[in-house]
């Protein structure tokens, strides 16, 4: 996102299609490790193992933690973990005001983050640089505020290449933005403007390109968006204004039986309601429903929007 959220969200009604272009072929503290829980199908330096992790669908999150190294007193917001938990992609104002993508890297051996740094080759005077998601294999990074961006690598330890608009308005739609690829690379999720409404609703569509259509049922009167779902595509995290309506953003959540299945809304999740109804937005979950990052202005923070932490226990 590139300015207040209560500023800057602006459709829901009956269901629109749209033909866009094709796309591609557990941190907290400075200290935590990610993925590093029990029985959560990682190996012990916190990547996911060959089989993939059980998917985490119930039990609370924790109180919050601010993540210290992601925040300045500047708007640092919209964060994404990569899929092995190693990575954190984030949007920040901070030095000159225009939005810009940073990333920060968990390091293993010393068990501590790396401080963020700016990804200089997506840097752009438009302020597109936010709501980043990579895919599984973070040779691809999804990005963008108002259109819908792609840059690939070909390796890790690479550059990224020069951004392409892959998604932007259409006949259905205005300002698109906040994309989330699924984990198996199938299913592209973002935010936009229905036309002929002000409010956000929530859209997807194949990855490889075709049809666009906004999910109806997860629609309300308010703005709704900013998604992330679990590497099964069975559960749902997205932000609205719909129970706080011009006073504050929550996080809400959303699950399906199978894919196949529309959404059923399950309302906000509660626990990270901050006290005093201060904004909670851009949720992003990690791939096995276990850890939750988020933005927020909650008391404890540095002032504006901080990048925040939360994981929860599982059966």
């Amino acid at each position: 996102m590139s300015e207040p959220l209560v500023q800057h969200l602006a459709g829901h009604g009956a269901s629109g299609a749209a033909l866009v272009l094709a796309l591609v072929a557990g941190c907290g503290r400075l200290d935590f490790k990610p993925g590093s829980a029990p029985g959560d199908g990682r190996s012990g330096d916190g990547t996911l193992d060959d089989g993939g992790p059980s998917v985490c669908h119930t039990g609370a999150f924790a109180a919050p933690v601010n993540l210290g190294m992601a925040n300045t007193t500047a708007i640092d917001w919209a964060p994404a973990l990569s899929a092995d938990g190693q990575t954190l992609y984030f949007g920040s104002l901070r030095g000159t005001g225009t939005q810009a993508l940073y990333v920060a890297q968990y390091d293993a051996m010393s068990g501590s983050w790396s401080a963020a740094s700016k990804i200089n080759e997506l840097s752009s005077a438009d302020g597109e640089g936010g709501n980043p998601s990579a895919s599984h294999d973070e040779l691809a990074l999804l990005f963008g505020q108002t259109k819908v961006f792609r840059s690939t690598r070909p390796d890790r330890a690479s550059a990224w290449g020069a951004r392409q608009q892959i998604v932007g308005d259409t006949a259905a739609f205005t300002s698109p933005g906040g994309p989330k690829i699924t984990d198996d690379g199938q299913l592209l999720y973002f935010t936009a403007t229905r036309t002929g409404h002000t409010d956000t609703s929530i859209w997807s569509m194949p990855a490889a390109g075709g049809n666009a259509q906004r999910l109806a049922e997860l629609d309300t009167t308010y703005n709704d968006g900013w998604v992330s779902v679990t590497s099964d595509d069975l559960e749902m995290f997205y932000t609205s204004y719909y129970e706080t309506v011009g006073v504050s953003t929550d996080i809400y959540r959303a699950t399906r039986a199978v894919r196949t299945d529309p959404w059923t809304p399950q309302g906000r999740v509660a626990e990270l309601v901050a006290a005093g109804g201060d904004f909670q937005e851009d949720a992003d979950v990690s791939p096995d429903g276990r850890t939750l990052v988020f933005a927020s202005r909650r008391a404890g923070g540095t002032g504006n929007f901080d990048v925040w932490i939360t994981t929860r226990s599982c059966p």
